[in-house]
């Protein structure tokens, strides 16, 4: 479970295992898909032209800019253009409301760029033009209306539709109900190849709407492509036709769906995962207006799409920190605690809706920096940071009709409090909770207890690497060998952060190798920690607004070989259960959650 530090709360406010791996079930896709040619006019002008042809039949051009395809309208809204700052490229975008006319929903509906060739080299039999040199466009024209050569179109590239933001006077990538994606799984599509021709390649790139599309529903499409500006302005495209297919049920590679996003005017922060038997993620998180109060909310992949598991878990006052965390129990109920004002809840799935567990972990002080395991009898674990003579850690346990403390507080030194803690359980169900404590006038330290059975047992002294090194953000597991595992961020003093990994020999703690870091001249945040099926830790990080995994092998630390980003924003507080050997990644991107293996 991934915790965030009150220390980094204004920056944030600004800014289980599965016996079986199974992959993101989707819809069958359609046997055949429909052919579209987008043509763009006036590129470069102030007065853009678009429409859009259905190939391989007769569209029905109506009034207002309609045309009608197969299951779809498309209707022309505008386009824009603009400049890169250093003047080198040109972004070309054009805005269509699409109307679902098919009478069935669309799920994963997407369009992809293709490539037609005039295979039989007969030209007197085609439904209509090939594309140029393996690109998927064609009719590249200059302002004068000569023909371009064919470096001219492999130098177009569909992209991300772009704005200006005048604040950091530079472009952004554009979010709107649809959005570029790379990466696109197009395994089994299939293009009804137009009259004398071939569709021989279907890029993996494209635009997807964000949403299901209902029948009789429109929303906005934006296509955009962007190319390189000549130093003779005259020979820059005015004018091409991009050809793209389009289908629902296209998924994105290891992507589980769209984001999870319940209100896409709301920004999103601080999701959990865990895996239910199957190896379906379930996810929760809180999603707010900004200054306002946070929901609570839980959805689970049912195969296809994200469901919603009842209504608002918790209806949080915004100025308290919710930060919820979840697990599941042997009946494949989540469990999920949250903070709502001050105090500490936990619910539980019970199928139909959300019960609460006992009252408040405390009605008389703060409670803060919740999270929770479940043991092998199913017996809840709550470790917090609540505010009595200070603050301290505890952890309370349900009986099945209240919460009962273990033990008192975990502090360390008298005159320390503490802040920040993750719990885990080890197969011999004794919980391991790892925790910050800050003494007065020194820095934040790392330490981690275990609970014998009727007491906190302290393993070994401080965990830092640096003892005068501020600590932030850190989780912890057990293996199968009942080892913990803690892993944390550490900032070297005038330098940058390190990630470190430390595992519990049984009489003191051993470091995993040097520092994660994919570059140490970066900042990674956020580090989470689980084990594998080789008793070996897991360790999923964000770096530069990208999420990395990395895996201990015995040696030394091995890079997963695909970094976890959807690439609209800098990708944010990471947390992630294991499908096997598998990461399922959640995290935060454009105020979006999103999950990916």
């Amino acid at each position: 479970m991934k915790k965030w530090l009150k220390l980094s709360l204004l920056s944030l406010l600004l800014a289980g295992c599965s016996t079986q791996m199974k992959t993101p079930e989707l819809p069958t896709l359609p046997n055949h898909s429909r052919l579209l040619e987008i043509q763009f006019g006036g590129v470069g002008t102030s007065s853009i032209t678009s429409q859009i042809l259905q190939v391989g039949g007769t569209a029905s051009i109506h009034k207002q800019g309609m045309t009608e395809a197969s299951g779809l309208s498309f209707s022309y809204q505008g386009a824009e253009t603009f400049t890169s700052k250093d003047g080198l490229t040109r972004y070309i975008q054009v805005h269509y409301e699409v109307t679902n006319t098919s009478g069935q929903t669309y799920h994963n509906l997407g369009f992809l760029p293709v490539v037609v060739s005039d295979t039989d080299g007969d030209s007197s039999n085609n439904a209509t033009t090939s594309t140029i040199a393996g690109t998927p466009f064609k009719h590249v024209k200059h302002y004068d209306g000569t023909t371009a050569p064919d470096s001219t179109a492999q130098g177009l590239t569909v992209t991300y539709a772009k704005r200006f933001n005048t604040e950091a006077n530079a472009l952004q990538n554009l979010t709107t109900t649809s959005t570029y994606r790379s990466g696109l799984d197009v395994t089994g599509f299939e293009v009804t190849d137009p009259t004398g021709l071939e569709v021989t390649e279907v890029k993996n790139q494209g635009w997807k709407f964000q949403n299901s599309l209902a029948s009789g529903a429109s929303a906005l499409m934006t296509f955009s492509v962007s190319f390189p500006i000549p130093a003779d302005k005259k020979l820059a495209p005015f004018s091409f036709s991009l050809m793209v297919a389009y289908t629902e049920g296209i998924p994105d590679a290891d992507f589980y769906g769209n984001d999870l996003t319940v209100d896409p005017t709301r920004g999103n922060k601080h999701p959990d995962i865990v895996l239910d038997s199957s190896g379906a993620p379930i996810v929760v998180w809180d999603e707010s207006p900004h200054g306002t109060h946070a929901d609570v909310l839980v959805k689970r992949w049912n195969g296809h799409t994200w469901e919603q598991l009842g209504g608002v878990v918790g209806f949080t006052n915004w100025s308290s920190y919710t930060d919820p965390a979840i697990a599941i129990n042997g009946a494949d109920l989540p469990v999920v605690t949250y903070t709502e004002g001050s105090t500490t809840f936990v619910k539980q799935w019970n199928g139909t809706s959300w019960v609460q567990l006992g009252g408040a972990l405390t009605t008389d002080n703060q409670v803060y920096w919740q999270d929770v395991a479940i043991n092998s009898q199913d017996q809840v674990l709550v470790a917090y940071e609540e505010g009595r003579d200070g603050f301290h850690t505890y952890v309370k346990q349900w009986d099945g009709t209240s919460w009962t403390m273990l033990g008192g507080s975990l502090r360390v030194n008298a005159s320390g409090f503490s802040t920040d803690n993750a719990i885990a359980i080890g197969p011999d169900d004794r919980p391991v909770v790892a925790f910050l404590e800050l003494v007065s006038g020194q820095s934040y330290n790392l330490y981690s207890k275990q609970w014998n059975g009727s007491t906190w047992v302290q393993l070994g002294g401080a965990l830092d690497v640096t003892l005068s090194n501020p600590i932030n953000e850190l989780d912890v597991a057990v293996d199968g060998q009942n080892r913990p595992v803690v892993t944390w961020v550490e900032n070297v003093v005038g330098q940058s952060n390190n990630v470190y990994v430390k595992r519990w020999t049984g009489t003191a703690w051993e470091q995993l190798g040097a520092a994660l870091d994919v570059s140490l001249t970066a900042n990674p945040d956020y580090p989470t920690v689980k084990i594998n099926t080789q008793d070996q830790p897991v360790v999923v990080f964000v770096e530069d607004g990208v999420i990395y995994s990395k895996t201990w092998n015995g040696t030394g630390w091995v890079q997963g070989s695909t970094p976890y980003s959807f690439g609209t924003g800098g990708a944010d507080m990471p947390a992630f259960a294991l499908d096997g050997d598998t990461p399922i990644v959640t995290w935060v991107e454009n105020n979006k959650t999103y999950v990916k293996r």
